[in-house]
C-alpha cells in the first residue's frame, strides 16, 4: 500500500456539490440513492473527478498497487464507507480514492478483492496514513504480502490482498525485477526510480512491493 498526498480539490467537483447541494440533502441519509444520484447527474465533473484522483495515485490502485487506467474499471473508492455518515461521506474530496476493477469482471469462482471485497468494512490501515508504507512487507517470490502489525494484518484480510491473481501478478514483477537486478548497488539505485512517477505521471505497477522485496533480498536499510 502506497502512501497517498491529496491534492486540491477539482473546481468542477466543488462546484457540482455546491449547484447540488438542495437536493443531495432532501435525498438524507440513503448512500446508495446519493451515489445514484451522482452517477446520473454528474454533468460530466465525473470526469475531472477521476482524472485527479489518478493523477494523485500515479494511476495506481489505492489499496494493491496495480496499474489503474481512466476507464470505466476504475471505480471510485469511498475509504470510510459512506454509509457509516451519508451526508458527510458521500462527496468528501478526503474521502475518495481511485480503484481499480474489484476482479469484479473475473469469471466465476472469483476472488474480489479491493473495494469490492471490502463493502462496507472500515480498514485500519489506510493509503491516506502516512505510516500505511512501513506496516506491510513483500519477501517472498510468490507475491504475498504480511503485515507488519495487526491492522495491517486485518486490512490484508479485509481486501484480500492475498488474492491468487494479486500474488500471480506480485510475482511476475518480482521476477522480472530479478532478472534485471543482479546486486546491491543496483538495488539501491532502483529504490528512488521507484518512487518516482514516469514521464505520464505513472508509478511503476506494485512499486512498494518491489522496493519492500529488494530491500529484503538486498538487505538494504
Amino acid at each position: 500500500m502506497k502512501h497517498i498526498v491529496k491534492s486540491t480539490e477539482p473546481p468542477t467537483f466543488a462546484a457540482w456539490k455546491t449547484t447540488h447541494a438542495a437536493h443531495i440533502a432532501s435525498i438524507g441519509n440513503d448512500a446508495r440513492a446519493l451515489w445514484d444520484y451522482w452517477g446520473q447527474h454528474h454533468g460530466g465533473a465525473k470526469n475531472d473527478l477521476k482524472h485527479q484522483l489518478l493523477d494523485d495515485q500515479g494511476f495506481i490502485c489505492c489499496y494493491c498497487m496495480q496499474g489503474i487506467q481512466h476507464d470505466p474499471n476504475t471505480s471510485i473508492e469511498h475509504v470510510e464507507p459512506k454509509s457509516s455518515d451519508p451526508q458527510a461521506l458521500a462527496f468528501d474530496w478526503n474521502n475518495l480514492l481511485a480503484a481499480c476493477n474489484g476482479s469484479r469482471p473475473d469469471p466465476q469462482p472469483r476472488e474480489l478483492i479491493c473495494d469490492a471485497e471490502k463493502g462496507n468494512q472500515f480498514i485500519k490501515v489506510s493509503p491516506l496514513h502516512v505510516t500505511c508504507e512501513s506496516q506491510f512487507e513483500f519477501k517472498q517470490l510468490d507475491g504475498a504480502i504480511s503485515g507488519k502489525t495487526t491492522d495491517a494484518v486485518d486490512t490484508i484480510a479485509i481486501l484480500n490482498l492475498n488474492a491468487s491473481k494479486l500474488k500471480r501478478l506480485r510475482s511476475a514483477v518480482i521476477a522480472q525485477e530479478l532478472e534485471e537486478t543482479t546486486d546491491p548497488v543496483v538495488a539501491a539505485s532502483r529504490i528512488p526510480a521507484l518512487l518516482t512517477k514516469s514521464s505520464t505521471g505513472r508509478f511503476s505497477p506494485f512499486c512498494l512491493a518491489l522496493i519492500s522485496f529488494l530491500k529484503f533480498e538486498f538487505n538494504l536499510p
